[in-house]
């Protein structure tokens, strides 16, 4: 274990510094919607991986929008993935709505954390082939304390039973709403450097993607 723990401790050395940092968003065309892929440097300082090592789950939240060039709003979303590691079995978990991933190492657990992949963003019928369009992305990773990780479990099981109980429309709503006022109770209005990332703006046309 002490092998380990000294693996990903130098993994933390390089980025402790470092500004978390939206390095890619790359919108496309798939199955007539707009989806989005984004990549994200810079999640994991020193702070952050002794926090799950030691056992707590940290949050990573990324925020989507995408708007009218000087127009309207047309889509906006919270995408929110947990992320723990047993330190008996020395595996991560991520987990993101219904979808929960183990991982052997810190580098998967590190790649398949910071890249999301064809997050969908709207149905084409509601877009203009022609009109310019802006896609704004901001992320951010935040560790639990142990108070905060009991309230964190009690609230994925609550909301388990919930949505078992209710139809597909208002189990998604509801928990959407839920989640983001859960996050908002983590996270806070913590914007210090290094937890979270400035704003990457990108414009684009329907007409110009793949």
């Amino acid at each position: 274990m002490l092998l380990a723990w000294q693996s990903v401790a130098s993994h933390a050395w390089a980025v402790q510094d470092a500004e978390v940092r939206i390095k890619r968003v790359t919108p496309r065309v798939s199955q007539a919607r707009l989806a989005v892929t984004i990549e994200i440097e810079n999640l994991f300082s020193e702070k952050i991986i002794g926090t799950i090592r030691s056992g707590l789950p940290s949050v990573v939240f990324v925020d989507i929008e995408l708007a009218e060039k000087g127009g309207r709003r047309i889509a906006r979303q919270r995408i929110v993935q947990s992320i723990s590691y047993d330190i008996w079995q020395e595996r991560y978990t991520i987990e993101r709505d219904t979808l929960r991933r183990t991982l052997a190492n810190f580098d998967s657990m590190q790649q398949a954390s910071s890249t999301l992949h064809d997050i969908e963003m709207s149905a084409l019928a509601q877009l203009k082939g022609q009109l310019s369009y802006v896609l704004t992305v901001q992320a951010g990773i935040s560790p639990i304390s142990g108070r905060q990780s009991q309230k964190f479990s009690s609230w994925l099981q609550d909301s388990d039973e919930i949505r078992s109980d209710v139809g597909s429309q208002e189990r998604a709503s509801g928990f959407q709403l839920n989640l983001s006022k859960l996050v908002s109770f983590l996270i806070g209005g913590d914007k210090r450097r290094g937890n979270t990332s400035p704003e990457r703006r990108i414009e684009f046309r329907i007409s110009e993607l793949k």
